[in-house]
């Protein structure tokens, strides 16, 4: 059967919005990673600027070295996270 013109600038209309979506939806999720991310290096600095120079008389650290030492936490508890691996071989 023929689709007329409607129908086809329909169906590419429907991809189209689909397609859009999903890229709207994934810089949402990159967005709201990146906050959060960023939200981890604020407490991070309020937390060692108020603990760590009272306590210890560490030097203060400002915001951007406090997210490269986040992720620099996160990156080695991400290589040391145990890797659990099901082994499908096993008898009983």
């Amino acid at each position: 059967m023929k689709k007329n013109k409607v129908s086809e600038m329909y169906d590419n209309c429907g991809c189209l919005l689909a397609t859009l979506m999903l890229i709207g939806i994934l810089i949402l999720a990159v967005g709201l990673a990146f906050g959060i991310f960023c939200f981890e290096g604020w407490i991070f600095m309020l937390l060692w600027n108020w603990l760590a120079v009272e306590l210890f008389s560490a030097p203060l650290l400002s915001y951007w070295i406090c997210v490269g030492i986040v992720a620099a936490l996160t990156f080695i508890a991400g290589l040391l996270r145990p890797r659990v691996s099901v082994n499908t071989n096993y008898k009983n």
